[in-house]
């Protein structure tokens, strides 16, 4: 530090010699420079040349390595009695002082307790008892004011009777000296003297302060985190405090996560604290569900979710319920309606003994010992795509109209880069026999506004564009994979292939650019799935998988007879394979407790019976290893064996489970789950759920809600995503939806304009599908088939018109267009 002060030497005799300062603080500081130690003087040369780049407890090291402990605690105390002031006028410090801080006056916190206060604190509960022992001596000669008191008590809040002292009289008004004796006392009784709430200093709820007063007063503390709850900012510190509750067992703390069973970011923690109070949870939940309170009905759910699910605890503790609560619960324990579960003769094999459940022998990947032929690099365009993207538009090419690029080619001739992706419009604009060759170098180091920079150049100069793009697509996979999927080659076989592997951003685009191109592609994707094992492999191998669950086996396997017979034979190995075992992936997820069988609906088979607790349990981890687009086959096993209204039932109630416990984002096959198998009736519940989540913050959950639309398919699905892409307050929302159905349109041969006229009524016409969730008075509903394929529950009427059909499928996946997801 004394180089510190060397530095900084002019502004401390600024201050020093100021008339302002007071002449007791600046004799400590003169002979602390001078060598006479003096903790006021090193606390006050601390307060001025303290900063932000030094690191924490910088000061404090320092005092404990040249004067010891005790030096260094008496200095901490006297720096919080230290106020260093001055005006800042731009880079000009003017009228300094060097001041005792007036009584009463607030400490400021951005200094005192992270960077001395905290670190002097670690020190001292570190030392050994002799050092302990002086240092403690020193700090008590250090009480002469309560401040003083304060801090010496946050040092060392072992000495039972300073901190016993400090929480008598009136409460001390500075927030962060409140939080630092919050931070030393030891009892429920010493919490009491701060009253029912304790009024900290913005950011005063962190873990750290939650942690040492739980640790200080035990369950007492629970019922002031109602306050933190109440002051909190920003959804983690919300989720840090509720979890403390959780970690207290007591009603008080039960009763704080109830009130607020409405927050999303609160609800998983009081699920949470049911599964760890069983009993609490029945006797409150029941107080709850039998009051007035706003949250009564959320309550008694809970209650009849939680009582099904410890079915022999609450018979056991019945008798010791409040009497009103026991009379609420034991309708709940003899109710009858649930069906008999299924003996294990009468389940599939797969939700019995799943291949999951037994230990997986690792196949050694075969690598083809000759490269495979590969067709040359070449551009599918789609009708009409490659003028569109010519005549792509944007401003900066508008503002270049007549510019002559000389300057940029030359740097690229140079061998140096463009800084903007936005001046490859060269290769638009510039000679076709000058730029060209530049292609194959071009690298720009910026791609903001990339997309519609490179669908020109792409579209002028096709395959000599690729190298350009490929570099693009590699850097944002996310934003720049698009101006690819166009392309047919290896090195974009490669980018897919990763991008399915290890990019979810990218997933959608690499799953575009197979459904863009189907068996066309295998050639491209071969030399990666018969290559060494690694990334790029496995993303090659689930590719093939995906085209040969979408266009058929055969069409993958004469797509590969092209590429020579080592490859073919590899390639029929892997499509051979099991599919109930090698479409698991590596590391199985895990099913949350959210989802515990026990609070979900039964799925009920065909041939009569429920499916028992594990078998729910293994049909969940089938639904947990589907992805949209890349159903796990066993799906297939569970709605061959089910009834189709149980899973949709069932899969209503995993949805809610899911929200329930603040929709954990890893697991958001609970939502995809009802496209798989949910029907009209779900779409009628999910729709008013996704309208409002973008006002809720959720708009990603509400864009994944269109594709569960879309998966579901039947006329009433388009229906609502229609409306939402015609009216709905959320523009982006809106946007999307629009985008979703026109993918929907692509997949059955319309334009989107066609697909809105047969699925809104015109003047005349009669609808083919009824947006409402109910039947109008005096009709009855009647199964009548979808326009779209799907059967559907509506009022009778006349029959509509058709839609066209996509080609068939022979696969559960690819019953529907590649492109929407919908299916047929």
């Amino acid at each position: 530090m004394a180089g510190l002060a060397k530095e900084e030497a002019d502004w401390i005799e600024q201050m020093l010699s100021s008339p302002k300062s007071d002449a007791r603080i600046v004799e400590a500081a003169r002979a602390h420079l001078s060598g006479s130690p003096s903790p006021l003087g090193a606390a006050a040369l601390a307060a001025l040349t303290v900063h932000y780049q030094l690191p924490s407890g910088v000061f404090v090291d320092t005092w404990v390595e040249d004067h010891g402990l005790a030096f260094a605690a008496r200095a901490v105390v006297e720096y919080f009695d230290i106020e260093a002031y001055w005006l800042q006028y731009g880079i000009n410090r003017q009228d300094p002082r060097l001041r005792f801080r007036p009584v009463g006056g607030y400490v400021d916190g951005q200094w005192a307790r992270p960077h001395f206060a905290d670190r002097m604190r670690a020190l001292l509960a570190a030392a050994d008892e002799d050092s302990y022992g002086a240092a403690v001596a020193a700090l008590a000669q250090c009480r002469d004011a309560e401040r003083r008191r304060v801090v010496v008590s946050y040092l060392v809040p072992s000495e039972r009777e300073w901190v016993a002292e400090c929480c008598t009289g009136e409460v001390v008004d500075d927030p962060l000296l409140r939080e630092m004796l919050l931070c030393s006392i030891g009892s429920p009784d010493q919490l009491g003297h701060f009253g029912s709430r304790l009024h900290l200093h913005w950011g005063g709820w962190s873990m750290a302060f939650v942690a040492t007063l739980t640790e200080g007063t035990g369950t007492a503390f629970a019922p002031r985190l109602e306050e933190g709850l109440d002051v909190a900012y920003g959804s983690d510190r919300t989720k840090i405090l509720a979890g403390a509750l959780v970690e207290l067992p007591s009603d008080d703390a039960f009763g704080i996560l109830l009130a607020r069973v409405e927050d999303k970011h609160v609800r998983p923690h009081l699920l949470e604290a049911m599964r760890r109070y069983p009993v609490r949870a029945l006797r409150l939940l029941g107080k709850a569900a039998l009051g007035s309170a706003k949250y009564a009905t959320m309550a008694g759910q809970l209650l009849a979710a939680h009582v099904h699910t410890h079915r022999k605890l609450t018979a056991a503790v019945l008798s010791d319920l409040p009497a009103a609560v026991a009379e609420l619960v034991e309708p709940m324990l003899t109710s009858s309606d649930r069906v008999a579960d299924a003996p294990p003769e009468a389940l599939p094999t797969l939700l019995v003994s799943p291949p999951w459940a037994k230990r997986r022998t690792a196949r050694k990947a075969r690598v083809a010992d000759e490269t495979p032929v590969v067709p040359e690099p070449r551009v599918a365009w789609l009708p009409g795509e490659r003028e569109e993207w010519a005549g792509t538009k944007s401003w900066y090419a508008e503002w270049r109209k007549k510019y002559t690029w000389s300057k940029e080619i030359e740097i690229l001739q140079r061998g140096e880069q463009l800084k903007d992706v936005r001046d490859v419009r060269l290769f638009v604009d510039g000679p076709a026999d000058v730029v060209r060759p530049l292609l194959a170098v071009c690298a720009p180091k910026d791609y903001w506004d990339g997309e519609s920079s490179l669908k020109p150049v792409a579209a002028k100069h096709e395959v000599h564009a690729l190298p350009l793009l490929l570099h693009a697509a590699a850097r944002h996979p996310s934003t720049l994979g698009a101006p690819v999927l166009p392309y047919l080659s290896v090195e974009v076989a490669a980018l897919v292939c990763d991008w399915l592997t290890r990019l979810k951003s990218a997933d959608a685009t690499a799953r575009a650019w197979l459904a863009r191109h189907g068996p066309a592609a295998v050639p491209y994707l071969v030399p990666h799935a018969v290559g060494k094992p690694g990334v790029v492999r496995r993303g090659a191998e689930q590719a093939l998988r995906l085209v040969a669950d979408a266009q058929g086996g055969e069409a993958v396997l004469k797509a590969v007879a092209e590429c020579g017979q080592e490859a073919a034979d590899i390639v029929g190995e892997l499509l051979s394979a099991d599919p109930l075992e090698s479409a698991l992936p590596a590391r199985m997820p895990a099913v949350g407790a959210w989802a515990d069988p026990a609070l979900l609906p039964q799925i009920l088979l065909k041939e009569g019976g429920a499916l028992p607790a594990d078998a729910v349990r293994h049909a969940l981890t089938v639904l947990a290893v589907s992805k949209p687009g890349e159903v796990y086959p066993g799906l297939d096993v569970l709605t061959e064996h089910c009834a189709a209204d149980s899973l949709a039932v069932f899969a209503w109630g995993l949805f809610e489970q899911w929200r329930l416990a603040g929709m954990p984002p890893k697991e958001s096959w609970a939502l995809h789950t009802l496209g798989w198998l949910g029907d009209d009736e779900t779409v009628r519940r999910l729709t008013p759920v996704l309208r409002a989540w973008p006002g809720e913050g959720a708009h990603h959950r509400a864009v994944e809600g269109l594709n569960v639309l879309a998966t579901i398919g039947t006329d009433v699905a388009l229906l609502h995503l229609h409306g939402i892409a015609q009216r709905v307050p959320f523009k982006a929302l809106k946007v999307r939806a629009q985008e979703k159905i026109a993918e929907v349109a692509e997949g059955l041969g319309l334009t989107p304009e066609q697909l809105g006229d047969r699925l809104v009524p015109t003047s005349g016409s009669t609808p083919t599908a009824a947006p409402s969730s109910t039947t109008a008075p005096g009709s009855s509903p009647s199964a009548s088939t979808s326009s779209c394929g799907r059967t559907s529950a509506t009022p009778t009427a006349s029959p509509a018109r058709p839609c066209p059909r996509p080609p068939p499928r022979t696969t559960r996946s690819s019953r529907r267009p590649s492109a929407s997801g919908s299916r047929h």
